[in-house]
């Protein structure tokens, strides 16, 4: 993400993907929390924990290694 950003525009580059996560803890937290109350505490829980373990799965595969540079 840093690096598709201009140098001037990286802090808001950063700012606007922090807001993206929070909107998606957000509904995340509202769909479980929905589930748990409306449906049952198991159904919540057998929504989100796989999307939790999916998501590990994703993220997993697609990790971007960052490269390394020498300081000194």
């Amino acid at each position: 993400m840093g690096r598709l950003a201009s140098r001037d525009a990286r802090w808001t580059a950063f700012g606007v993907l922090a807001a993206i996560q929070s909107l998606g803890r957000i509904a995340a937290t509202v769909t479980a929390g929905a589930l748990w109350t409306f449906v049952s505490p198991a159904a919540g829980l057998l929504v989100t924990g796989p999307l939790l373990v999916a998501g590990i799965f994703y993220c997993t595969l697609h990790a971007e290694e960052t490269p390394r540079t020498s300081t000194g």
